[in-house]
């Protein structure tokens, strides 16, 4: 059940990573070349996406376990 609920955000991690040559393409087209600054972004982004997407499978799980036992 676990990587289930998780493989969505394993999912956009590698997405995330794929379009990352594109996305600074089009940045660059932009005139904003700065790598390591839409990394950081790209990287805090993530990590809050994560964040939030952690804190919903505690509250489900807890809501699923409490049905369930």
């Amino acid at each position: 059940m676990i990587l289930q609920f998780f493989l969505p955000l394993i999912t956009a991690g590698v997405h995330t990573a794929a379009a990352f040559p594109m996305l600074m393409k089009l940045l660059s087209l932009l005139m904003l070349s700065d790598k390591a600054l839409a990394v950081v972004c790209a990287l805090i982004t993530y990590a809050v996406f994560a964040v939030v997407y952690i804190a919903v499978y505690l509250l489900t799980s807890k809501t699923y376990y409490k049905i369930v036992h």
